[in-house]
Protein backbone atom coordinates (compact mmCIF):
# COMPACT_ATOMS: atom_id res chain seq x y z
CA UNK A 1 0.00 0.00 0.00
CA UNK A 2 1.18 3.55 -1.15
CA UNK A 3 0.62 6.29 1.61
CA UNK A 4 -1.45 9.34 1.44
CA UNK A 5 0.25 11.67 -1.30
CA UNK A 6 2.41 14.09 0.66
CA UNK A 7 2.43 16.70 -1.88
CA UNK A 8 -1.45 16.55 -2.77
CA UNK A 9 -2.19 19.43 -0.26
CA UNK A 10 1.16 21.50 -0.99
CA UNK A 11 1.25 21.36 -4.08
CA UNK A 12 -2.96 22.02 -4.59
CA UNK A 13 -4.84 25.18 -4.08
CA UNK A 14 -7.73 25.73 -4.90
CA UNK A 15 -8.39 29.02 -7.07
CA UNK A 16 -11.85 30.76 -5.74
CA UNK A 17 -10.85 33.40 -8.31
CA UNK A 18 -11.96 31.24 -11.30
CA UNK A 19 -15.71 29.93 -12.73
CA UNK A 20 -14.29 26.00 -12.77
CA UNK A 21 -16.46 24.60 -9.71
CA UNK A 22 -14.48 23.79 -7.05
CA UNK A 23 -15.14 20.66 -7.26
CA UNK A 24 -13.68 19.93 -10.84
CA UNK A 25 -10.76 21.75 -9.68
CA UNK A 26 -10.19 18.86 -7.24
CA UNK A 27 -10.88 15.89 -9.45
CA UNK A 28 -9.05 17.21 -12.24
CA UNK A 29 -5.97 17.58 -9.62
CA UNK A 30 -6.52 13.41 -8.92
CA UNK A 31 -7.31 12.18 -12.95
CA UNK A 32 -3.36 14.56 -13.22
CA UNK A 33 -2.03 12.57 -10.52
CA UNK A 34 -3.08 9.32 -11.52
CA UNK A 35 -2.53 9.88 -15.34
CA UNK A 36 1.29 11.30 -14.32
CA UNK A 37 2.18 8.58 -12.50
CA UNK A 38 2.33 10.66 -9.10
CA UNK A 39 -0.64 8.67 -7.56
CA UNK A 40 0.68 5.22 -8.37
CA UNK A 41 -1.65 2.11 -7.73
CA UNK A 42 -1.92 1.69 -4.08
CA UNK A 43 -1.83 5.07 -3.24
CA UNK A 44 -4.27 5.46 -0.20
CA UNK A 45 -5.75 9.15 -0.60
CA UNK A 46 -6.44 11.34 1.97
CA UNK A 47 -9.87 10.72 3.54
CA UNK A 48 -13.06 12.85 2.84
CA UNK A 49 -12.39 14.89 6.08
CA UNK A 50 -8.84 15.12 6.07
CA UNK A 51 -8.91 16.48 2.51
CA UNK A 52 -12.13 18.80 2.97
CA UNK A 53 -10.19 20.08 5.96
CA UNK A 54 -6.78 20.51 4.39
CA UNK A 55 -8.26 22.56 1.15
CA UNK A 56 -10.82 24.13 3.14
CA UNK A 57 -13.73 23.03 1.53
CA UNK A 58 -17.17 21.36 2.30
CA UNK A 59 -16.81 17.91 2.91
CA UNK A 60 -19.77 17.35 0.39
CA UNK A 61 -17.96 18.40 -2.06
CA UNK A 62 -14.97 15.93 -1.75
CA UNK A 63 -17.70 13.41 -1.34
CA UNK A 64 -19.07 14.06 -4.71
CA UNK A 65 -15.40 13.96 -6.50
CA UNK A 66 -14.15 10.50 -4.95
CA UNK A 67 -17.77 9.25 -5.88
CA UNK A 68 -17.40 10.89 -9.31
CA UNK A 69 -13.69 9.35 -9.83
CA UNK A 70 -15.20 5.47 -8.27
CA UNK A 71 -18.04 5.54 -10.89
CA UNK A 72 -15.00 6.44 -13.44
CA UNK A 73 -13.11 3.24 -12.08
CA UNK A 74 -9.95 5.05 -11.37
CA UNK A 75 -10.53 4.76 -7.02
CA UNK A 76 -12.34 2.31 -4.93
CA UNK A 77 -13.80 2.65 -1.45
CA UNK A 78 -12.54 -0.10 0.84
CA UNK A 79 -14.32 0.09 3.74
CA UNK A 80 -12.21 0.85 7.26
CA UNK A 81 -9.00 0.77 5.21
CA UNK A 82 -9.87 3.76 3.09
CA UNK A 83 -9.71 5.45 -0.23
CA UNK A 84 -7.23 3.36 -2.84
CA UNK A 85 -5.85 4.26 -6.61
CA UNK A 86 -6.82 1.36 -8.46
CA UNK A 87 -4.75 -0.92 -9.89
CA UNK A 88 -4.28 -0.90 -13.68
CA UNK A 89 -4.63 -3.88 -15.90
CA UNK A 90 -1.47 -5.60 -16.65
CA UNK A 91 -0.99 -8.79 -18.27
CA UNK A 92 -0.26 -12.04 -16.91
CA UNK A 93 -1.01 -15.61 -18.20
CA UNK A 94 -4.11 -17.00 -18.40
CA UNK A 95 -5.20 -19.26 -15.40
CA UNK A 96 -4.54 -22.94 -16.63
CA UNK A 97 -2.29 -21.66 -19.23
CA UNK A 98 0.77 -23.92 -17.79
CA UNK A 99 -1.20 -27.25 -17.37
CA UNK A 100 -2.43 -27.09 -20.99
CA UNK A 101 1.38 -26.43 -22.10
CA UNK A 102 2.10 -29.85 -19.91
CA UNK A 103 -0.90 -31.21 -21.54
CA UNK A 104 0.28 -30.51 -25.13
CA UNK A 105 3.83 -31.91 -23.92
CA UNK A 106 2.26 -35.14 -22.55
CA UNK A 107 0.85 -35.99 -26.05
CA UNK A 108 4.18 -35.80 -27.39
CA UNK A 109 5.60 -38.15 -25.54
CA UNK A 110 3.00 -40.66 -25.66
CA UNK A 111 3.53 -40.40 -29.73
CA UNK A 112 7.15 -40.12 -29.64
CA UNK A 113 6.84 -43.67 -27.31
CA UNK A 114 3.99 -44.83 -29.69
CA UNK A 115 6.43 -44.56 -32.69
CA UNK A 116 9.45 -46.16 -30.74
CA UNK A 117 11.14 -42.74 -30.24
CA UNK A 118 13.50 -42.89 -26.89
CA UNK A 119 13.98 -39.22 -24.76
CA UNK A 120 17.44 -38.08 -26.75
CA UNK A 121 15.62 -38.90 -30.07
CA UNK A 122 12.63 -36.78 -29.40
CA UNK A 123 15.34 -34.30 -27.85
CA UNK A 124 16.58 -33.96 -30.51
CA UNK A 125 14.26 -33.61 -33.24
CA UNK A 126 12.45 -30.89 -30.94
CA UNK A 127 15.80 -28.63 -30.99
CA UNK A 128 16.32 -28.95 -34.38
CA UNK A 129 12.77 -26.86 -34.80
CA UNK A 130 12.99 -23.02 -35.11
CA UNK A 131 11.82 -21.76 -32.00
CA UNK A 132 9.61 -18.95 -33.62
CA UNK A 133 6.11 -18.26 -35.54
CA UNK A 134 4.74 -16.54 -38.03
CA UNK A 135 3.77 -12.91 -36.90
CA UNK A 136 0.24 -12.56 -36.15
CA UNK A 137 -0.48 -8.69 -36.72
CA UNK A 138 -2.34 -7.54 -33.40
CA UNK A 139 -4.68 -4.60 -34.04
CA UNK A 140 -4.91 -2.08 -31.99
CA UNK A 141 -7.35 1.33 -31.35
CA UNK A 142 -5.92 4.27 -29.69
CA UNK A 143 -8.95 6.13 -28.47
CA UNK A 144 -8.35 9.90 -27.31
CA UNK A 145 -10.51 13.56 -27.55
CA UNK A 146 -8.36 15.51 -29.96
CA UNK A 147 -7.73 13.74 -33.02
CA UNK A 148 -4.17 15.21 -33.74
CA UNK A 149 -2.71 14.55 -30.29
CA UNK A 150 -4.23 11.07 -30.77
CA UNK A 151 -2.46 10.43 -33.87
CA UNK A 152 0.47 12.00 -32.39
CA UNK A 153 0.46 9.27 -29.64
CA UNK A 154 0.17 6.67 -31.90
CA UNK A 155 3.46 7.37 -33.85
CA UNK A 156 5.34 7.31 -30.84
CA UNK A 157 3.72 4.24 -29.57
CA UNK A 158 4.36 2.61 -33.07
CA UNK A 159 8.44 2.88 -32.29
CA UNK A 160 8.24 0.83 -29.41
CA UNK A 161 5.58 -2.61 -30.80
CA UNK A 162 6.44 -4.97 -33.45
CA UNK A 163 5.94 -4.01 -37.20
CA UNK A 164 3.16 -6.49 -37.67
CA UNK A 165 1.25 -4.59 -35.14
CA UNK A 166 -1.27 -2.28 -36.49
CA UNK A 167 -2.36 0.86 -35.23
CA UNK A 168 -5.56 3.13 -35.55
CA UNK A 169 -6.02 6.14 -33.95
CA UNK A 170 -9.44 7.90 -33.39
CA UNK A 171 -11.68 9.76 -30.80
CA UNK A 172 -14.04 9.48 -28.38
CA UNK A 173 -16.58 10.87 -30.69
CA UNK A 174 -15.81 9.30 -34.15
CA UNK A 175 -14.83 5.52 -32.24
CA UNK A 176 -18.28 3.99 -33.46
CA UNK A 177 -17.85 5.20 -37.00
CA UNK A 178 -14.90 3.77 -37.11
CA UNK A 179 -15.15 0.23 -36.01
CA UNK A 180 -18.19 -0.03 -38.17
CA UNK A 181 -16.01 0.60 -41.06
CA UNK A 182 -12.84 -1.46 -40.13
CA UNK A 183 -11.80 -5.23 -38.95
CA UNK A 184 -12.55 -5.14 -34.80
CA UNK A 185 -9.58 -4.31 -32.57
CA UNK A 186 -8.03 -6.74 -30.79
CA UNK A 187 -6.77 -4.57 -27.67
CA UNK A 188 -8.42 -0.89 -27.19
CA UNK A 189 -5.73 1.61 -25.79
CA UNK A 190 -7.14 4.65 -24.29
CA UNK A 191 -7.20 7.27 -21.33
CA UNK A 192 -7.40 6.61 -17.92
CA UNK A 193 -11.06 8.91 -17.29
CA UNK A 194 -12.19 7.11 -20.78
CA UNK A 195 -11.98 3.32 -19.59
CA UNK A 196 -15.26 2.47 -17.72
CA UNK A 197 -17.14 5.34 -20.96
CA UNK A 198 -15.66 2.85 -23.55
CA UNK A 199 -16.37 -0.38 -21.69
CA UNK A 200 -20.16 0.44 -21.23
CA UNK A 201 -20.05 1.09 -24.91
CA UNK A 202 -18.60 -1.83 -26.40
CA UNK A 203 -19.19 -4.73 -23.71
CA UNK A 204 -16.43 -7.08 -22.48
CA UNK A 205 -14.82 -7.49 -26.04
CA UNK A 206 -12.18 -6.14 -27.03
CA UNK A 207 -10.26 -5.80 -23.99
CA UNK A 208 -9.64 -2.25 -22.62
CA UNK A 209 -6.60 -0.65 -20.92
CA UNK A 210 -5.33 2.82 -20.19
CA UNK A 211 -2.18 4.68 -20.89
CA UNK A 212 -0.49 6.84 -18.57
CA UNK A 213 0.93 10.30 -19.76
CA UNK A 214 4.05 12.47 -19.21
CA UNK A 215 4.09 16.02 -20.45
CA UNK A 216 6.32 15.69 -23.23
CA UNK A 217 10.36 16.91 -23.98
CA UNK A 218 9.15 19.90 -25.75
CA UNK A 219 7.02 20.94 -23.09
CA UNK A 220 8.95 20.16 -20.17
CA UNK A 221 11.71 22.21 -22.14
CA UNK A 222 10.09 24.88 -23.45
CA UNK A 223 8.14 25.59 -19.75
CA UNK A 224 11.72 25.79 -18.05
CA UNK A 225 12.51 28.43 -20.64
CA UNK A 226 10.24 30.87 -19.54
CA UNK A 227 11.81 33.87 -17.73
CA UNK A 228 10.79 33.78 -14.87
CA UNK A 229 9.29 38.21 -15.29
CA UNK A 230 7.26 37.13 -18.02
CA UNK A 231 3.47 37.53 -17.76
CA UNK A 232 1.99 34.16 -18.96
CA UNK A 233 -1.30 33.30 -20.07
CA UNK A 234 -2.57 29.37 -20.17
CA UNK A 235 -5.68 28.50 -22.11
CA UNK A 236 -7.62 25.30 -21.97
CA UNK A 237 -10.32 24.09 -24.04
CA UNK A 238 -12.15 21.85 -21.25
CA UNK A 239 -12.59 23.16 -17.89
CA UNK A 240 -11.68 20.07 -16.14
CA UNK A 241 -8.05 20.32 -17.41
CA UNK A 242 -7.33 24.11 -16.28
CA UNK A 243 -6.28 21.87 -13.00
CA UNK A 244 -4.27 19.41 -15.07
CA UNK A 245 -2.54 22.95 -17.02
CA UNK A 246 -2.03 24.58 -13.47
CA UNK A 247 -0.59 21.42 -11.91
CA UNK A 248 1.97 21.07 -14.81
CA UNK A 249 2.78 24.36 -15.06
CA UNK A 250 3.89 24.51 -11.19
CA UNK A 251 5.59 21.36 -11.69
CA UNK A 252 7.90 22.19 -14.66
CA UNK A 253 7.61 26.12 -14.11
CA UNK A 254 7.92 27.04 -10.47
CA UNK A 255 9.98 29.65 -11.23
CA UNK A 256 7.28 31.97 -12.99
CA UNK A 257 4.62 33.16 -10.41
CA UNK A 258 2.25 35.73 -13.15
CA UNK A 259 0.03 32.67 -15.10
CA UNK A 260 -3.26 33.35 -15.88
CA UNK A 261 -5.53 30.42 -16.21
CA UNK A 262 -8.54 30.69 -19.12
CA UNK A 263 -10.82 29.04 -21.38
CA UNK A 264 -10.61 29.32 -24.85
CA UNK A 265 -14.17 30.92 -25.22
CA UNK A 266 -13.73 33.45 -22.69
CA UNK A 267 -14.77 36.77 -24.11
CA UNK A 268 -11.41 38.56 -22.16
CA UNK A 269 -9.06 36.10 -24.05
CA UNK A 270 -8.11 38.04 -26.54
CA UNK A 271 -7.20 40.78 -23.86
CA UNK A 272 -5.17 38.64 -21.86
CA UNK A 273 -3.31 37.43 -25.16
CA UNK A 274 -2.54 40.84 -26.29
CA UNK A 275 -0.52 41.82 -23.13
CA UNK A 276 0.76 38.61 -22.47
CA UNK A 277 4.78 37.67 -22.89
CA UNK A 278 4.09 33.83 -23.49
CA UNK A 279 0.86 32.00 -23.96
CA UNK A 280 0.72 28.18 -23.53
CA UNK A 281 -2.74 26.45 -24.61
CA UNK A 282 -3.87 22.88 -24.00
CA UNK A 283 -4.43 20.83 -26.84
CA UNK A 284 -7.43 21.63 -29.13
CA UNK A 285 -7.57 25.52 -28.18
CA UNK A 286 -4.76 25.73 -30.91
CA UNK A 287 -6.66 28.82 -32.70
CA UNK A 288 -5.42 31.10 -29.64
CA UNK A 289 -2.36 31.26 -31.92
CA UNK A 290 -4.74 33.85 -34.42
CA UNK A 291 -4.74 36.26 -31.33
CA UNK A 292 -1.02 36.00 -29.96
CA UNK A 293 0.61 38.78 -31.16
CA UNK A 294 4.19 37.84 -33.18
CA UNK A 295 6.34 38.84 -30.27
CA UNK A 296 4.82 36.77 -28.29
CA UNK A 297 6.09 33.12 -27.25
CA UNK A 298 3.55 30.50 -27.73
CA UNK A 299 3.68 26.91 -27.59
CA UNK A 300 1.21 23.98 -26.87
CA UNK A 301 0.86 21.83 -23.78
CA UNK A 302 1.60 18.22 -25.25
CA UNK A 303 1.42 14.98 -23.43
CA UNK A 304 3.32 11.95 -24.84
CA UNK A 305 2.76 8.26 -23.19
CA UNK A 306 5.05 7.81 -20.70
CA UNK A 307 7.06 4.72 -22.26
CA UNK A 308 7.92 3.19 -19.13
CA UNK A 309 4.30 2.35 -18.25
CA UNK A 310 3.34 1.08 -21.90
CA UNK A 311 6.24 -1.55 -21.50
CA UNK A 312 5.09 -2.81 -18.20
CA UNK A 313 1.65 -2.87 -18.82
CA UNK A 314 0.20 -2.79 -22.63
CA UNK A 315 3.39 -4.27 -24.49
CA UNK A 316 2.36 -7.98 -21.99
CA UNK A 317 -0.91 -7.44 -23.19
CA UNK A 318 -0.21 -7.04 -26.80
CA UNK A 319 2.02 -10.21 -26.44
CA UNK A 320 -0.20 -12.13 -24.96
CA UNK A 321 -2.84 -11.04 -27.85
CA UNK A 322 -0.23 -12.09 -30.16
CA UNK A 323 0.70 -15.85 -28.78
CA UNK A 324 -3.31 -16.25 -28.56
CA UNK A 325 -3.77 -15.47 -32.20
CA UNK A 326 -0.38 -17.49 -32.92
CA UNK A 327 -1.85 -20.67 -31.42
CA UNK A 328 -5.36 -20.11 -32.92
CA UNK A 329 -4.13 -19.82 -36.60
CA UNK A 330 -1.91 -23.34 -35.88
CA UNK A 331 -3.53 -26.24 -37.63
CA UNK A 332 -4.47 -29.12 -35.04
CA UNK A 333 -2.00 -31.16 -33.28
CA UNK A 334 -0.55 -33.83 -35.25
CA UNK A 335 1.24 -36.94 -33.81
CA UNK A 336 4.74 -38.23 -35.01
CA UNK A 337 3.55 -40.30 -37.94
CA UNK A 338 1.40 -37.13 -39.14
CA UNK A 339 -1.82 -38.73 -38.16
CA UNK A 340 -4.11 -36.11 -36.42
CA UNK A 341 -4.44 -36.50 -32.81
CA UNK A 342 -8.00 -37.10 -31.29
Amino acid sequence: MVAVPPLFSRDFRINRSTSIPIGLQIKGRVEYGIACGDFPPGTRLPTVRDLAHELGVSPVTVSQVYRQLQEEGLISSQPGRGTFVNELPAAYPAPGQLAHLDGLIDRIIAEAIHVGFDQQQLLKRISARPYTLPSAGVRVMFIGRFQDATEDYVRFLQTLTPSSTQWTATTLQEFETVLAQAPAPDLIVTLPNLVLDLRQQVGEAPPITDMLFIPSETTRIALAALDPRAQVVAVSTLPEFITTLRAGIERFAPHVPDVTYILHDAPQLAELVATADAVVYATGSGKVRDLTPSRTKVFEYRYAPDPLYFEQHVLPSLRAIQAKKQQDAREEPTGLNGETTE
